[in-house]
């Protein structure tokens, strides 16, 4: 229901990361995972938030082609 909702793909395993974008919460770290992870098809990678590390956060996916 939510991943028609918000239009996610209903064959894949869905990781999210919701929060404040702040070296506390390491959504850097959460890029990296998700980078680590890209030769697996059957994964779906979700970053929402706003926060200091936004830009650099918008780097990182934007260097690794983070989007699909």
């Amino acid at each position: 229901m939510l991943k028609k909702k918000y239009v996610l793909p209903v064959d894949k395993k869905i990781f999210t990361f919701v929060g404040r974008l702040t070296k506390q919460k390491r959504p850097l770290d959460f890029l990296r995972l998700a980078k680590s992870r890209l030769g697996h098809s059957d994964e779906y990678f979700v970053l929402v938030g706003d926060g200091e590390l936004a830009a650099e956060a918008q780097a990182f996916i934007d260097k690794y082609g983070l989007i699909m």
